[in-house]
């Protein structure tokens, strides 16, 4: 791992802690985007400088699914499904990012719920975002390769855990 250099282009090694989850132990890394202020946590398991493959997942925050519970979407799932194939591989990574609402915010991502219960269900989330005058997703990874290199992940080969390969 390259942590002995706190900074890397514009990501902030911020720290590493051991995180207990109902999955298995990870050890939690917080990195900061220096420009944006945002943050990416990435929760790991196994050696990830040695691996030849790593399990890995891309998952933007949801506080309504993962803290509310709603059952609006299946963020929750998502989360809970990389971490448990995670743990059953005992190697991979999962960058956590802090972009609620496809990266538009808590203000963004309720207007476009009240769009869509208010249609009974007759139009999507993005739908509501473009008739609201938005795109229909504002997500950044730019840092994830600053991160992935600062892990010292470089060569290896990705199991892409998603729902949506075009982000």
């Amino acid at each position: 791992m390259r942590l002995n250099k706190k900074i890397y282009g514009t990501t902030l090694y911020v720290g590493v802690l051991p995180l207990e989850t109902h999955y298995g132990t990870f050890n939690a890394y917080v990195f900061q985007n220096l420009i944006h202020k945002g943050y990416v946590l990435a929760l790991t398991k196994g050696d990830l400088e040695h691996s030849e493959k790593l399990y890995t997942r891309m998952h933007s925050s949801c506080v309504t699914s993962e803290s509310l519970r709603s059952t609006d979407c299946d963020c929750v799932l998502q989360l809970e499904g990389a971490l448990k194939e995670i743990e059953k591989q005992k190697n991979g990574v999962l960058f956590y990012l802090i972009q609620e609402g496809r990266g538009c915010g808590y203000v963004g991502k309720s207007r476009a719920c009240m769009m869509v219960q208010h249609s009974n269900d007759t139009i999507t989330t993005f739908d509501a975002y473009r008739d609201m005058g938005m795109k229909a997703d504002y997500r950044d990874y730019s840092n994830i390769y600053e991160v992935a290199f600062m892990l010292g992940i470089e060569k290896q080969k990705f199991v892409l855990m998603t729902n949506n390969p075009d982000k």
